[in-house]
């Protein structure tokens, strides 16, 4: 990752921590301003209630002590509101609450005053917001006011009391100033080794933020489906690939029991999940037909493996997927060229000893017609031999061209040529009549494929002549060219391409038959050699492309040829600007 990456990485979770650490300390001190009236109105209505005598000038002493002190959290609340920096607010209310403290004090008795417990109150709550530091100043202001509300030259010997000159009264100055000192330094001893944890904490959760994004942001960017569940069978990860492969949405899954989030159709990948999980069995490279989210039907492969804790126990199961429906159809493919490749040395092997014997016999019959000058019954056999064994030429001719097929010559071809050009063909096929109408659509323009013509004009014509002899005696075949550029496509999948498609309204194909249709030597036509279509998608994956027919008995059919633009010649303009877009 780029350097800067990581320092904004690192910069986003320490910005958000110092936010949270204002708005606590805000709080704090919230609370801190509403619960210092109502402590002091506690401490001050019980001493006026149980001694009103307390108060050395009188009761009313006490009443004027409170008065101040909500006229304090006044403006400390207005402070508050303003925003003042947080700690001169904090500094300013230490000052003035030791203040409000000392003349307690001095009006309850000076160094016989109960209220002299309020000065610890002041120091502790200084270690908790000001650290080391404010605890050891509140210790000494508090212990510098203490003997200030004794100080003769400003307070009278009647509101010290008889004790004053006293050596218990001066002992006791002494002992609550230390005191003071000692318990400030504790204090802030204490909160600042608070603080480190806190901090200490703070950091660690920051870094295990970090580490966890970082761990989400691999698992996301990995293709292959990953769903890993805790020990009580919860799903902790479950990334986009696992998503697109089983067709359950990440947010509903999260956080659910395993059997909870997959679907009744993905009961094998539970069973994986619950074996890995109770009885610490894995799964190596097992292959599995689920039914996703969506109702496909997926041939999965999946890997499990445990999650261990440090003790050795089990804490978990991680299962990765994978959709294995390109690897199956590879591999079909894979299986079926080399069936072919066999069938077409075999064939090629009998066709050309049925040709060697084929010559002759055509020859000899047509020498034969010629001498004899054969008429009646004659006659008609010896036309019915030699029609024979024409068909049996196209037929040999068809089988060669499968069995050897050649590789393309390429070069660049206007498409809308070559079907203007499969058109006039045609119209001079036995298979054409008046009845039976021929449309094009040229969608878009001059589009320049880079194939081989004679290759990619045979292609065209037996789907074309296909699609005439579906037409019983009267309807349309409607030929388009377009170019796909492939905008609905994920990016790793997008791959614009030409396409051509015939379209008919006959009589359609039976699913049954739909399923078979491309196979070599099957046909539903009497007359048919089973090869045209064979020849037809054997040449367009030559050349890269494929061949989709789309049917419905009674509905018509749709075969569609498809030319990737990887093999495309895209000099017009038409081709650019589609691709562009």
């Amino acid at each position: 990752m780029h350097p800067r990456c990581w320092s904004l990485g690192a910069a986003v979770p320490r910005l958000l921590g110092q936010r949270q650490d204002q708005r606590v300390e805000q709080g704090r001190l919230r609370a801190l301003i509403i619960a210092r009236p109502l402590a002091l109105t506690l401490a001050v209505g019980f001493g006026i209630a149980l001694d009103g005598e307390l108060f050395v000038p009188g009761a009313r002493a006490g009443a004027w002590v409170l008065l101040i002190s909500y006229t304090l959290s006044g403006i400390y609340i207005l402070l508050s509101a303003l925003r003042v920096r947080h700690g001169f607010q904090l500094g300013l209310q230490l000052v003035l609450d030791v203040a409000l403290v000392t003349a307690l004090v001095s009006v309850t008795g000076g160094v016989n005053s109960q209220y002299v417990l309020l000065y610890f109150v002041l120091i502790l709550y200084a270690s908790m917001l000001l650290s080391f530091g404010g605890a050891l100043a509140a210790s000494v202001l508090s212990a510098a006011a203490y003997l200030f509300s004794w100080t003769p030259a400003l307070v009278s010997s009647r509101l010290v009391g008889p004790d004053y000159g006293n050596k218990e009264a001066v002992v006791k100055i002494l002992f609550h100033g230390l005191l003071f000192v000692t318990v400030g330094v504790l204090g802030g001893f204490l909160a600042r080794r608070a603080e480190q944890k806190e901090r200490k904490l703070r950091d660690t959760a920051s870094e295990l933020r970090r580490v966890r994004l970082g761990t989400d942001v691999i698992i996301q960017s990995i293709k292959s489906g990953i769903m890993s569940i805790d020990s009580e069978g919860k799903v902790v990860h479950f990334n986009e690939a696992a998503s697109d492969i089983l067709g359950l949405d990440p947010a509903e899954v999260r956080g659910k029991y395993f059997e909870e989030a997959l679907n009744p159709g993905m009961a094998a990948v539970a069973r994986a999940l619950r074996r890995g999980l109770h009885e610490g069995e894995t799964v190596f490279r097992g292959e599995m037909e689920i039914e996703s989210g969506d109702g496909r039907k997926v041939p999965l492969g999946i890997n499990t493996s445990l999650i261990r804790t440090e003790s050795g126990g089990r804490a978990g199961v991680v299962a990765l997927c994978q959709d294995l429906t390109e690897a199956k159809r590879m591999d079909e493919k894979a299986k079926r060229q080399e069936t072919l490749a066999a069938l077409g040395q075999f064939s090629a092997g009998i066709a050309h000893e049925i040709r060697n014997c084929l010559s002759p016999i055509t020859g000899s019959v047509e020498l034969l017609k010629n001498e004899l000058s054969p008429e009646g019954d004659s006659e008609e056999l010896m036309g019915l031999i030699l029609k024979e064994t024409d068909r049996l030429e196209v037929f040999l001719t068809e089988l060669l061209f499968y069995a050897r097929a050649k590789p393309p010559e390429k070069q660049s071809v206007s498409l809308q040529e070559l079907v203007e050009e499969t058109v006039e063909l045609l119209r001079r096929h036995p298979a054409y009549s008046e009845r039976k109408v021929i449309e094009c659509k040229f969608l878009t323009p001059d589009i320049h494929v880079n194939v081989d013509r004679e290759q990619m004009k045979r292609v065209l014509v037996n789907l074309a002549v296909n699609a005439l002899e579906a037409i019983d005696s009267k309807g349309t075949l409607t030929i388009s060219t377009s170019l796909d550029a492939g905008a609905g496509e994920p990016p790793e999948r997008h791959r614009p391409e030409a396409t051509v498609e015939f379209k008919d309204n006959g009589q359609g194909i039976a699913p049954e038959d739909l399923c078979r249709i491309l196979e070599p030597f099957y046909s539903t036509k009497g007359s048919g050699t089973g090869l045209g279509l064979s020849i037809a998608q054997r040449v367009l994956e030559g050349h890269g492309g494929k061949l989709s027919i789309e049917s419905a008995l009674g509905k018509g059919a749709k075969a569609t040829i498809h030319i990737p633009c990887s093999v495309a010649d895209r000099v017009d303009t038409a081709c650019t600007n589609q691709k562009a877009a």
